[in-house]
């Protein structure tokens, strides 16, 4: 219902409101509709109303006054999958839970069945539109003709080599909408680019397969030329270099923890039956015989004569 008196509403003061069924009523209630839709559904509906009331909307005027009206077109689909719709939207800035970020809609003209692919990248779109043409091959339909916006992802040599080898024909549209005014009006214009096929017999492949480049022949990169790695062994190996190096006071403190550890496992406590066998070991080599002969002797508990030991013989060999 509408409010005919007063025009502004006060408090404390009723409203008349109106019962009629005028056809500017029933054009306010369906959210300012085309008049001529309006008729036809109080017509369906079987309502009754003054369909000669031909009142200009003043909402209508304000609201729709730099809006132009839809094209019609002239061929329209009659079949499932005569002419499917494709649109690929994206990039999104909440991705999915598979980490989509874009999604490719294919709608029939016909039917207006819809069938959305997510995808993580534009380049899926082929693997997404030969998915949908094996679903509709399956159900019993075969695509006719596919109609894009001309975007890159849709208008390139992969996607326009599965439809040429599907028989399908690709047609092109697109809209440039001007900037419009109140004192120009611009018609739109629309540029179509078709390409035709022909029709085979081979079968569709059910799983694209996707080429892998040889790791064999991949090559490093340049960044990593100019660095070369180079490791040399500078840890002393006889006892001579040891006292000699920097570290003179680490390798003592070192044998001298080594010194401590058989001193406890009582490993210089020699058998009587291997006293002959050792001695012998022992004499037969050349360097060192006087100074683990002196070691011998003493008491391998006296961890300070040991040492003594050793710094004696490292004096007499300097």
């Amino acid at each position: 219902m509408r409010v005919l008196y007063p025009k502004v509403c006060v408090a404390a003061e009723v409203c008349v409101a109106s019962s009629d069924q005028s056809l500017q009523l029933w054009h306010e209630r369906l959210c300012h509709q085309n008049k001529v839709h309006v008729k036809d559904i109080l017509r369906k509906c079987q309502i009754k109303s003054d369909v000669k009331d031909s009142q200009i909307c003043d909402g209508c005027c304000y609201g729709k006054q730099c809006s132009r009206p839809f094209g019609t077109r002239k061929q329209k689909a009659t079949t499932p999958g005569e002419l499917i719709n494709i649109d690929v939207c994206g990039p999104m800035q909440q991705q999915s839970l598979g980490d989509a970020k874009y999604y490719v809609c294919f709608k029939d003209d016909f039917t207006k069945y819809r069938r959305v692919f997510f995808m993580q990248s534009k380049n899926e779109v082929s693997k997404c539109l030969e998915m949908f043409l094996n679903e509709a091959k399956n159900t019993g339909h075969m695509i006719k003709e596919v109609l894009s916006d001309g975007g890159g992802e849709v208008i390139n040599s992969t996607v326009k080599s599965l439809l040429e080898k599907s028989g399908i024909s690709s047609h092109m549209e697109i809209v440039k909408k001007p900037l419009q005014t109140l004192e120009a009006d611009v018609e739109k214009e629309i540029e179509e680019i078709s390409c035709n096929a022909e029709d085979t017999e081979e079968t569709l492949v059910q799983q694209s397969s996707r080429n892998l480049r040889d790791r064999s022949i991949l090559k490093m990169p340049a960044k990593f030329d100019s660095f070369v790695l180079l490791a040399e062994h500078i840890e002393p190996e006889t006892y001579k270099e040891a006292m000699a190096s920097e570290d003179r006071d680490k390798w003592l403190a070192a044998m001298k923890e080594e010194l401590e550890s058989l001193s406890n496992n009582n490993t210089w406590i020699l058998r009587s039956s291997n006293i002959s066998a050792f001695l012998q070991q022992l004499l037969s080599q050349q360097e060192g015989i006087s100074l683990l002969i002196s070691i011998i002797k003493e008491d391998m508990a006296d961890l300070k004569t040991i040492e003594e030991i050793i710094n004696e013989d490292t004096a007499r060999r300097r």
